[in-house]
């Protein structure tokens, strides 16, 4: 039996937050871990002015298009000492793509923000002046305070300039305005990226664009996995990833995403932001699949891990049960929208085989297959608990709640070890595993280290273990990835087969299943199961 432990006391907290809540009933095509990526964010040229004008014109009521007459200030240039320049009036769709090149930032994302705050692009709320004057919401704390404006440029309708406003969000009068708002979100948007990716050098200098006080800055927003500095010249700390956004624990498992939480750090501002940008174009996925993971693969959905099993997501209820089965936190990957359309199976609930814990008040417990093959809890003597060579050490405490309720008719003695334990012999090089009242021969390395066992997790044999009779080998973990001779190898199984099924070809493997080199084992082909399967490809 294996006791994993997580990296640190602030990893172990943040993985059972992901699992206190229940997992939505059908599949949720927004993952608030994942809700745009880089590659999408970055797409400067996904529209044009006449594309964007175009779409705005399609809106009837649309707040921005040349149809009702908009027009505002054009962004031409940033300096650190006079700061945004700005020169006539053009179309909203110039705006757009003018700031959207600036930063290299997708347009989209611009139009779907503009959306998203104040629907000006629909103008299904209306056109008034407080929603062109704080079109981005850029400016607008949550304190509710009121700023009134004059003598400004807000924006222009049929050739009638607007310059002043009264009652708006927006904080300063640098920042009111439909141009102002644009241009500012569009810096932030791509400021958070790559700041909460660790990139303290990022600047755009080029043409009329000099943003070299960009580096002097530091960031507060949300950070990526990773070793990184939020000051240019501060100290490099590490990140587990993790942000709180209404009370929960959201890994960012990108730079877009979490400058999109560093902008609107609610659920709802991001969810609004996902549906609006999917139903205008398509998916905000860069290197995505329609394919889904392998059997055997742990996936991030909706802040619920799954385990991908037989074809579909086995929900794991908790953060006990995914140590209970030897899983890594590192394993767990970023959905595909293959893995968001599989249907869901049976909630893992219940505590993997061999495994010891206790509970307040309660007697220390053991997982073991009782004669109907069923999971349930066995109570352990205190003899047998010393004499099978257990510590302390390899009991997890849970809470009461979390105590399964199906219990052993009998308790456990020290003359046999439960299943799930690893056990060796003397004078016997081999390790085996004790599963349902049989020996099952770890066949290598590779099966061993596939399911993230250790060497101090062996028990010694008794009698009673050895007596025993053999049962089928104990091989790979299912989903496990290998590299031997220079291939990437899956880890599947065919009935009770194991297989190696090639894996690629490398854009599959790194880009669109988001796997990377430290998720394989390097092993000789010999080690790996002799039978080759079909190709597993995106």
């Amino acid at each position: 039996m294996k006791r994993l432990v997580l990296n640190g006391i602030c990893a172990l907290i943040i993985v059972g937050a992901i699992f206190t809540t229940a997992p939505i009933a059908s599949a949720a095509s927004f993952n608030p871990s994942r809700v745009i990526d880089d590659g999408v964010l970055d797409n400067s040229n996904t529209m044009t002015i006449a594309q964007v004008d175009a779409f705005l014109n399609s809106f009837p009521s649309s707040c921005l298009s040349t149809n009702n007459g908009f027009t505002a200030l054009d962004p031409i240039g940033y300096s650190p000492s006079s700061g945004y320049s700005y020169g006539g009036n053009v179309s909203a769709g110039t705006i757009i793509v003018h700031a959207a090149q600036a930063y290299d930032i997708n347009p989209q994302v611009l139009l779907t923000t503009l959306q998203k705050e104040q629907s000006l692009v629909s103008g299904g709320a209306g056109c008034s002046t407080l929603r062109y004057t704080g079109a981005t919401g850029y400016g607008c704390p949550d304190s509710g305070t009121t700023y009134n404006y004059s003598g400004l440029s807000l924006y222009t309708i049929h050739g009638t300039t607007v310059t002043s406003v009264t009652g708006t969000c927006v904080n300063s009068a640098l920042k009111a305005g439909f141009t102002q708002q644009l241009i500012r979100a569009a810096w932030l948007l791509k400021f958070g990226e790559q700041r909460s990716e660790g990139n303290t050098s990022w600047a755009i200098i080029r043409g009329n664009w000099n943003n070299s006080d960009d580096p002097q800055s530091c960031y507060s927003g949300p950070m990526t996995q990773g070793t990184w500095a939020i000051c240019p010249s501060g100290q490099t700390v590490y990140y587990d990833g993790y942000q709180t956004i209404d009370g929960s624990p959201v890994f960012m498992s990108n730079g877009a995403t979490a400058s999109l939480y560093w902008y609107t750090p609610h659920f709802s501002g991001n969810q609004s932001f996902f549906n609006t940008f999917t139903s205008w174009f398509g998916l905000p996925y860069a290197n995505d699949t329609t394919t889904a993971h392998p059997n055997g693969t742990l996936i991030l959905e909706s802040n619920h891990v799954y385990l991908i099993n037989n074809g579909q997501k086995d929900y794991i209820q908790n953060a006990e049960v995914f140590n209970s089965y030897h899983y890594r936190w590192s394993d767990v990957k970023t959905e595909t929208t293959g893995d968001i359309n599989l249907g869901f199976g049976p909630t893992i609930s219940t505590f993997g085989p061999g495994t010891l814990f206790t509970a307040p008040g309660q007697p220390v417990y053991v997982m073991n297959y009782d004669t109907d093959g069923t999971l349930k809890k066995q109570h352990i003597s205190y003899d047998a608990f010393n004499a099978l060579g257990y510590h302390w050490n390899d009991v997890m405490n849970v809470d009461p709640s979390e105590v399964p309720a199906a219990t052993f008719t009998s308790t456990l003695f020290d003359t046999v070890h439960p299943s799930g334990t690893l056990v060796k012999f003397p004078n016997n090089p081999r390790v085996y595993m004790i599963s349902q009242g049989t020996l099952q021969y770890v066949v290598n390395g590779f099966a061993f280290d596939s399911y993230e066992f250790y060497w101090s997790g062996i028990r010694n044999g008794t009698s009673g273990d050895a007596a025993l009779p053999a049962g089928t080998d104990f091989n790979a973990r299912q989903g496990t990835i290998a590299i031997a001779n220079g291939n990437i190898y899956v880890i599947d199984y065919s009935g009770a087969t194991p297989v190696k099924r090639p894996l690629g070809p490398w854009e599959c493997y790194a880009d669109r299943l988001h796997y990377s080199a430290a998720d394989w084992l390097s092993y000789d082909i010999a080690s790996l199961p002799s039978t080759t399967g079909s190709i597993y490809t995106c």
